[in-house]
């Protein structure tokens, strides 16, 4: 009779950061570059230890941005905005209009800050705005302050004078004209921090930005005593903004080797790519859990914007990328990581352990050890673009078993 001995195992291992010889991918890796659905993505960044950035140039979040950051003489946030407004067809009746953004702050160092506008010819989309050429004039069309309308709402308004919307609608063929304007804090009168107002995509309409025009006009109406009268009538229209989207950029807040914390988050793009060596494990070992732990840490906030909020009706996620070359090593600082199948995981910004499951991928690490090129982590839906949240150096922790005679 024949007697198989079962070893039950626990492996666990800090992830470091390894160097690793330079190797093409070929088919015999995770995914096989024949198959229609497979597609690698290929960036060109500056590695810094074992974090990398993926800076983003743009924000459509709900709110739009405005000011800059500025620390020992530098720049190291800075925000600008632009918004389409559909302007009604100026008539003889129509004196003005303004357009009003709320502000989401109550910090009174912003009352009296100024901001420009200017009037820009760009065509832009969300999926366009940062490779948009703005080319803004040297004079703004206008200037408007930051005002307090109550104790607890800021706002700007912007006008926008009846002899400018008369000379634009005589260069118009259509009844009401999309123009396009970009907001951006006066120079020497700098925001800072990045303040943010509601969008034209806030979820609650009554926060949403709007143009309002006043009308005035002629009527005549019939007297008691027979004869004709003739009064001034006022009226007022609103409309909401169409479309608005903020242009950013934040110097990136990488963490030094020897520490054992990670950055992910935020519109620097903090991500964390790295590979654990599991050729120690031996590839008959058949994986029972195989995970990634992932802890917040709560005391450390960025400076200026805080941490990157959570709350219980929010979830947070990240995303893990399987690396599938390990030219990310190399000199040439290019990695590749497929795009297509991302592992997602809600996770509690908390001190509290998170457990992202990978069985199957650490199965095929373990079993095909030369395919293991690590994998990149970075993060989804944070919400606080300006801050960033800070995790210990994730572990893998598997626990296998080995069947031998």
């Amino acid at each position: 009779m024949e007697i198989k001995h079962i070893r039950i195992a626990i492996f666990t291992a800090v992830i470091a950061f390894m160097i690793s010889c330079s190797q093409k991918y070929d088919s015999s890796g995770i995914f096989d570059p024949q198959d229609p659905n497979f597609y690698a993505d290929t960036s060109s960044v500056i590695l810094n230890n074992d974090t990398v950035l993926y800076a983003k140039k743009s924000i459509n979040d709900g709110y739009i941005y405005i000011g800059r950051d500025i620390v020992a003489g530098d720049t190291t946030a800075w925000a600008e905005s632009v918004f389409k407004v559909n302007l009604p067809l100026a008539t003889d009746s129509l004196d003005s209009a303004f357009i009003v953004y709320k502000i989401n702050s109550c910090d009174p160092l912003i009352i009296g800050k100024r901001i420009d506008v200017f009037k820009t010819e760009a065509v832009w989309a969300d999926s366009t705005a940062e490779q948009t050429d703005f080319d803004l004039p040297s004079v703004p069309f206008t200037s408007c302050d930051i005002t307090l309308v109550d104790s607890s709402l800021y706002r700007i308004r912007i006008p926008i004078d009846s002899l400018s919307l008369t000379q634009w609608a005589a260069d118009d063929t259509i009844s009401t004209q999309t123009e396009s304007f970009y907001l951006k804090d006066a120079a020497g009168n700098n925001i800072s921090p990045v303040m943010k107002m509601y969008s034209s995509k806030w979820a609650y309409t009554s926060l949403r930005p709007k143009i309002y025009s006043y009308y005035s006009y002629p009527d005549t109406l019939t007297a008691t005593d027979g004869g004709d009268s003739v009064i001034t009538v006022s009226e007022v229209d609103s409309a909401y903004i169409s479309d608005d989207i903020s242009l950013v950029e934040k110097k990136h807040s990488f963490l030094d080797l020897v520490q054992d914390e990670i950055k992910l988050g935020g519109i620097s793009g903090e991500s964390y790519a790295c590979r654990i060596d599991l050729s120690g494990i031996d590839t008959s070992a058949v994986v029972i859990t195989g995970r990634i732990d992932l802890t917040a840490v709560t005391d450390e906030i960025d400076a200026v914007y805080g941490s990157i909020s959570n709350n219980v009706s929010t979830s947070k996620e990240v995303s893990v990328y399987i690396m599938t070359d390990s030219l990310w090593y190399s000199d040439e600082e290019i990695y590749n990581y497929d795009k297509l199948n991302p592992w997602d995981y809600k996770i509690n910004l908390s001190d509290s352990a998170n457990y992202l499951v990978m069985d199957a991928v650490i199965q095929n690490w373990i079993k095909n050890p030369d395919n293991n090129f690590g994998f990149l982590i970075t993060t989804k839906n944070w919400g606080s673009p300006f801050g960033f949240s800070v995790f210990k150096k994730p572990k893998i922790n598997v626990s296998y078993i080995i069947v031998g005679e």
